[in-house]
């Protein structure tokens, strides 16, 4: 159960460095995903963010067709920067992705 602001950040960091995504590729568009086979946790997680004050999509099942079971739902562009300051990474990778897109201004999280 989370009891704070501070706690919530850090499930959600736990959670996006885990089960979350952004583009390797510095020139495609950029994203924050997150995605997972249990429904209920990434819905947990949404609420989280949103309590954060970062605005996400919709958790949606991309294809059903191809499976069932597998949800996803992006952090909204406005609110890319925001996801940053509360939220972060501590995986390497994705840290480092973040910090190249979102250092120089909120136009740098766009593609060229």
């Amino acid at each position: 159960m989370v009891r704070t602001i501070a706690e919530a950040a850090a499930f959600v960091r736990g959670y996006f460095d885990a089960e979350g995504g952004v583009p390797a590729d510095s020139r495609a568009r950029f994203y924050v995903q997150f995605v997972q086979k249990h429904h209920a946790d990434l819905a947990h997680t949404h609420d989280l963010l949103e309590l954060l004050g970062i605005r996400c999509g919709r958790v949606h099942n991309p294809s059903a067709r191809r499976d069932a079971d597998y949800w996803r739902f992006y952090v909204l562009a406005a609110s890319h920067t925001r996801f940053v300051q509360a939220v972060g990474s501590w995986h390497p990778r994705k840290r480092a992705l973040l910090d190249e897109r979102t250092v120089l201004s909120p136009s740098a999280l766009r593609a060229p």
